[in-house]
């Protein structure tokens, strides 16, 4: 059993609140619409109309209740290489055939969205 670990040694625990930290040491989330300070917001995946063929993730997703109503919701941690990526892929409706990809840094128009990326962010999660 693989545990995800935070930059302090410690297995990383449900119910207790993060920091999600890049390796520029920055700490915030960036949203379609602005930026967002991450401190145990739900975040989901999200089609955005603007930039073909593209998903983003945006804070607004819901805990808990696996199924298609929550498919957006699920994202997974991994190790890679010195540190952890996020990917999406749930696996939680048997019938659903839900878009899957590693979540990483998109540019689009000076902004720095994160997204579905063939080219994963490393972070590593310190205690709030």
């Amino acid at each position: 059993m693989n545990l995800t670990l935070g930059i302090d040694g410690n297995v990383v625990q449900v119910g207790v609140d993060y920091y999600i930290v890049p390796p520029d040491g920055s700490i915030q989330v960036l949203n379609q619409t602005s930026n967002v300070s991450v401190l145990s917001t739900m975040l989901r995946l999200e089609y955005n109309d603007d930039v073909p063929n593209q998903f983003f993730v945006t804070t607004g997703g819901v805990k808990g209740n696996p199924g298609r109503e929550t498919l957006s919701n699920w994202f997974g941690i991994q190790r890679y290489e010195d540190a952890y990526i996020f990917y999406f892929c749930p696996a939680v409706c048997n019938y659903c055939r839900p878009v899957c990809g590693n979540i990483g840094v998109i540019l689009d128009n000076g902004r720095r969205l994160l997204g579905l990326s063939n080219q994963p962010l490393k972070v590593t999660f310190k205690k709030a």
